[in-house]
C-alpha cells in the first residue's frame, strides 16, 4: 500500500500497519488518518491517455540524462509511464550497476511517482534511497552512475 507522509509529503509503500513510520522523516503515521496513493500502473487506450496527462498548455516535462562517458541526452516524458535500465528501457543507461529493468517512472495528470524495480543498487532521489516517491521537477534522480534531472519546461 502507497501512504503520503503528512510531514513531509514523502510517498513510500507499506507493507505492514504495525506502528508505521515514515521512510525519509521517521514521521509516526496515523493509521486512521492516512492517505493512500494510488498510482496507475497500466497503459491506457488514447482517449485516456491525453486525459490521463492533462492538456499540453500546462508544459513539457523532460529529462537530462548525464553519464560517465555519454554525452547528455534529453529525453521528453510524453507518455504514462518510462523505464529506466540497461536494456531494452526507454532511458537506457550502460552500467553494469544499472539493472536490466532497473526503475519505472509513473505520470498521473501532474503528479509523478517513481519506483525502485527491486533492483540490487538502488534507486536515489536527491541522494535519498528510495523504494517509491514522488517526483517533483528539478529532482534528481541516481542511478549507477548517472545522474537523470527531472525538469518542466515552462
Amino acid at each position: 500500500m502507497l501512504i503520503k507522509c503528512r510531514e513531509c509529503e514523502f510517498i513510500f509503500r507499506i507493507n505492514s500497519l504495525d506502528e508505521p513510520i515514515c521512510s525519509r522523516c521517521g514521521a509516526d503515521i496515523d493509521i486512521n488518518n492516512m492517505e493512500l496513493i494510488f498510482p496507475v500502473f497500466q497503459r491506457k487506450n488514447r482517449e485516456t491517455i491525453e486525459k490521463f496527462l492533462g492538456s499540453s498548455n500546462e508544459g513539457k516535462y523532460y529529462f537530462i540524462v548525464k553519464g560517465e562517458n555519454r554525452e547528455e541526452q534529453v529525453v521528453p516524458f510524453d507518455t504514462p509511464q518510462l523505464v529506466i535500465g540497461r536494456i531494452d528501457a526507454d532511458i537506457s543507461l550502460d552500467d553494469p550497476r544499472v539493472s536490466r529493468k532497473h526503475a519505472l517512472i509513473e505520470r498521473y495528470s501532474y503528479q509523478f511517482y517513481i519506483r525502485d524495480l527491486n533492483s540490487k543498487n538502488g534507486t536515489f532521489i536527491n541522494g535519498n534511497r528510495i523504494i517509491e516517491g514522488k517526483l517533483n521537477p528539478t529532482d534528481v534522480i541516481t542511478i549507477g552512475i548517472s545522474t537523470i534531472k527531472f525538469y518542466k519546461e515552462e
